[in-house]
């Protein structure tokens, strides 16, 4: 997916000295959530405060209308979000402020395995549960986008995962989800037998009318992709086949002719 712009990362227009010093402070803050599904509080500390001011729009709201609150970002009880990706996602910001140039200097570097399709939604959730600017959503969807793409199959757990930290019948990331139910579709429909995650998301789909309608119509789609493609290759191997006869009689005439001189 291609990457956006750098004129909408918060800090394309900062000089070098003040885009450092945005995580060179003493001013550090403390992130705390409590997991909807566990009830387990989570809490990440020495997080930059300036730093978060500039990614976040909804930080900068809240610490601007909950100032007795001043060194506590509480997201209070959230779903989907998990602690290792809040804190990559943090350590991905505080490394472009700190990048003078490169790659990631304006906009942060997304999780290196570009099939682990679970870590990169969980970049994502994080990205958009942290209230961080469009751009750098942008960039965390872009790269789940791809990891399903490059791993060519959602597994259960990746499924499960998506429809707890984004929904399904109000789903936050629609254009996600419908690439996430074709490939699912596509594995089911090429695959010799189905697997248990086929089995699994089969029974979570049957069970939601919207995932339903939106897989059926994805059955649809790809079934004529695969036929399309079928008749494609038969009509390149019929040519092929032609093409390889037509080279045998010719040689058996070549033959046939040095033969009677």
């Amino acid at each position: 997916m291609a990457s956006t712009t750098n004129s909408s990362s918060p800090v394309a227009d900062m000089p070098y000295s003040q885009k450092l010093a945005l995580v060179n402070t003493n001013a550090m803050i403390t992130i705390k959530w409590i997991d909807e599904k566990t009830s387990q509080p989570m809490t990440l500390s020495n997080v930059p405060k300036a730093m978060l001011l500039a990614f976040s729009a909804s930080a900068k709201q809240y610490f601007a209308t909950t100032p007795k609150h001043g060194n506590v970002y509480n997201l209070g009880t959230i779903s989907g979000l998990s602690f290792g990706a809040v804190r990559y996602v943090v350590n991905a910001l505080v490394a472009t402020c700190r990048a003078r140039d490169g790659p990631n200097a304006l906009l942060p570097a997304v999780y290196t395995d570009a099939t682990d399709v679970l870590r990169h939604l969980k970049c994502l959730a994080a990205a958009k549960k942290l209230g961080l600017v469009r751009s750098v959503q942008y960039v965390y969807r872009g790269a789940a986008m791809d990891a399903v793409r490059a791993a060519d199959k959602v597994t259960g757990d990746d499924f499960d995962y998506f429809l707890h930290a984004f929904g399904s019948n109000k789903c936050n990331e629609p254009m996600l989800l419908r690439h996430i139910v074709n490939v699912v579709v596509f594995t089911e429909l090429t695959d010799e037998e189905e697997s248990p995650d086929t089995l699994h998301i089969n029974k979570v789909v049957t069970s939601n009318r919207d995932l339903a309608v939106m897989k059926k119509a994805a059955e649809v789609e790809v079934h004529k992709k695969l036929t399309a493609r079928k008749e494609m290759e038969e009509k390149r191997a019929a040519e092929k086949a032609a093409k390889q006869k037509s080279r045998l009689d010719y040689l058996d005439r070549k033959a046939k002719r040095e033969a009677a001189q």
